[in-house]
C-alpha cells in the first residue's frame, strides 16, 4: 500500500481526494494535512510517505512559494501540485524544471487522473533513483579498475 501526504487547507478537497485512492484498486493509504510544516513535520515522522500532493494556494504561502517550502525540507518524496486558482503556466514550468513531478489544475482532476498520476510519478522517482544509483555504481567500479591498475 502507498502512503499518500495532501497539504490543503480545504477540508472538502482534502475528504475527495481521499474518497477518491480509497476507492481505487491500489487502495491508497491518505493523510491529509493543512499547511506546509504539519506536512513536513509528517514527512519527517516515522510514516513513510510515497507521493505528496500539494495545493498551491494555502492560507500561508501562494504559488511556486509554497512548492518551494516544501520542497527545500523534503527532496526525497515525489510532489504534485495542485491548485483551482494558480493559473501561472510559466511557475508551473519552473515547478517542473526544480523537481516537482507534476502540476494538475483541479478543475481537471478526476479519480482516475489523480490515481494515473500518483502512480506515474511514483515509478518516474523510483526509475531515476535506480538510475542515479547505476550511475553511481558505473563510477565506483571505474575507480576501482582505475586504482587496481
Amino acid at each position: 500500500m502507498k502512503t499518500v501526504l495532501i497539504i490543503d487547507d480545504y477540508d472538502q478537497s482534502i475528504e475527495l481526494f481521499k474518497d477518491w485512492l480509497s476507492a481505487d484498486d491500489e487502495k491508497f493509504d491518505v493523510i491529509g494535512v493543512e499547511n506546509v510544516a504539519e506536512g513536513i513535520e509528517r514527512c519527517h515522522s516515522f510514516v513513510a510517505i510515497d507521493i505528496i500532493i500539494l495545493d498551491l494556494n494555502l492560507d500561508e504561502s501562494q504559488g511556486i512559494d509554497t512548492f518551494r517550502q516544501l520542497y527545500e525540507k523534503v527532496r526525497t518524496i515525489p510532489i504534485i501540485a495542485v491548485s483551482g486558482y494558480y493559473k501561472n503556466d510559466d511557475d508551473a514550468v519552473l515547478m517542473l524544471e526544480e523537481g516537482a513531478h507534476n502540476y494538475i489544475s483541479k478543475n481537471k482532476i478526476t479519480a482516475k487522473v489523480l490515481s494515473r498520476e500518483i502512480k506515474f510519478a511514483i515509478a518516474r522517482y523510483r526509475r531515476a533513483r535506480f538510475n542515479r544509483i547505476d550511475i553511481i555504481n558505473e563510477h565506483i567500479s571505474n575507480i576501482e579498475k582505475i586504482a587496481a591498475g
